[in-house]
């Protein structure tokens, strides 16, 4: 029974979170990039999104880690990018084995911008994948380490959504070690 509970709340989670990119999408082409920013606290929006993966690091006995300093204000699309955020939390989950650990800081850049990064220490991707991750034409998707599927949208979204507020994508892996991926957003001065 636990089996089962376990795969349906995998199953559900995964289509809620299809259903959320889809509508990023569609929401992207239909509003305003600069419309919508707000003055956020980095640290609360990360809290609380981390609120609605807290079943899933428990399930899969993952630790994570809120680094974000508290006084860290970005100007931001609240909605646009909580879902960038879960999107990477989201793989970052997959890709952990039992006792991994996920982590989530970020930096000022100096530039106007602040780096949010989430960083695991799970499977790593190999070099030859890493541009596909994004690629709208070619959706890249692969088996996590508890054989949890994904459509290969989520890095697609959430890169399409950090360009169109002005901002960029890094992903840095290697092999066995894990992954991080980095975004910027506008700071809040």
């Amino acid at each position: 029974v636990k089996q089962h509970i376990t795969e349906i709340y995998r199953s559900s989670s995964a289509m809620t979170q299809l259903l959320d990119n889809i509508f990023s999408i569609k929401q992207l082409k239909t509003m305003g990039h600069s419309d919508n920013l707000t003055r956020s606290n980095l640290r609360d929006l990360v809290d609380d999104i981390l609120e609605l993966f807290k079943d899933q690091f428990t399930i899969k006995e993952v630790e994570l880690r809120n680094e974000v300093d508290p006084g860290c204000f970005v100007s931001i699309d609240r909605n646009m990018i909580a879902t960038v955020i879960r999107n990477l939390v989201s793989n970052a989950i997959k890709f952990s084995d039992k006792d991994g650990l996920v982590t989530i800081d970020a930096k000022d850049t100096g530039k106007g911008s602040v780096e949010i990064r989430v960083t695991d220490r799970g499977i790593g991707i190999p070099p030859e994948n890493i541009p596909r991750l994004c690629s709208a034409k070619e959706p890249y998707t692969t088996k996590g380490t508890a054989g949890e599927t994904g459509c290969g949208l989520g890095l697609v979204v959430a890169k399409q959504i950090v360009e169109a507020y002005g901002g960029t994508v890094d992903i840095i892996s290697k092999v066995g070690e894990g992954s991080t991926f980095c975004f910027t957003v506008k700071k809040d001065s």
